[in-house]
């Protein structure tokens, strides 16, 4: 079944515009906006099938722009999602592939939750939240991304387990570029992190995570591991920090109001 440059008008803003429970659907080339002051809750939405295929389209002002829920072996790929409140959901779903989309604006890019050997491949993340957000979700290969301008962290990790960030560029983002919460057996490799606030962290007991040859420039901090995140191997990692001048009295003011 293929849906190709289709247009939807949707009778109900808490309906999704499309709602797919059948294998091997191509949905391609769909452009979809708010109608009128409300947007959808969700444009795209899959339960259970397997081989869906998302391809080229463009999503704007959403709640949930594409939202997978027990998917398999789905590709989402070259799609467009601007200033949607989440861009990509996919919740306990597997070994889905998401390539080449681009995203910018909202709460969290691509939001994994529940959701286990997926592979996200040359993405791009710009002025979210959380560029990605991966959490209780366990064995992702995160490789090739781009996660820009976050306001929390370009990578979050939350309870996430044996995922592998490889080669991903993470820049100018606001607190932290790849961040670690209670998050054990992860790899963070060959990353090029720079000019974000706090370059990678491990915390709140972030354990036996395995961090080596990234590259970590014009962060303030570089790499911060907690007292309760025990048994990290953390090697061959370059680190060249910011040079921090000496602030003013209005930037030590606005620090604190940060901090608050």
């Amino acid at each position: 079944m293929v849906f190709d440059n289709v247009i939807l008008i949707p009778a109900e803003p808490d309906v999704p515009a499309l709602e797919i429970s059948a294998d091997n659907v191509m949905v391609r080339g769909f452009v979809v906006k708010p109608i009128g002051e409300r947007g959808l809750r969700q444009v795209f939405s899959c339960g259970k099938p397997e081989t869906a295929h998302f391809q080229k389209n463009r999503v704007s002002g959403m709640e949930c722009g594409i939202f997978l829920r027990n998917c398999t072996d789905c590709v989402l790929e070259s799609n467009l999602l601007d200033s949607n409140t989440d861009a990509f959901v996919i919740e306990n779903s597997k070994r889905n592939h998401l390539r080449a989309n681009s995203m910018e604006g909202g709460n969290n890019g691509i939001y994994l939750k529940g959701s286990d050997e997926n592979r996200l491949f040359e993405n791009r993340a710009e002025d979210f939240s959380s560029g990605f957000r991966i959490e209780e979700s366990r064995g992702n290969t995160i490789e090739s991304n781009t996660a820009a301008f976050s306001i929390q962290a370009g990578f979050y990790l939350l309870k996430a387990e044996e995922n592998q960030l490889d080669n991903n560029s993470v820049n100018n983002n606001f607190q932290y570029g790849i961040s670690l919460e209670n998050s054990v057996g992860n790899t963070i490799v060959r990353n090029d992190v720079w000019a974000d606030m706090h370059g990678i962290s491990l915390e709140d007991a972030s354990s036996k995570n395995t961090v080596h040859d990234n590259r970590l420039f014009e962060c303030e901090k570089g790499l911060l591991v907690s007292k309760d995140s025990t048994e990290n191997r953390i090697y061959n990692n370059t680190i060249r920090l910011r040079k921090i001048r000496d602030k003013s009295w209005i930037e030590e003011i606005l620090d604190h109001i940060f901090i608050q």
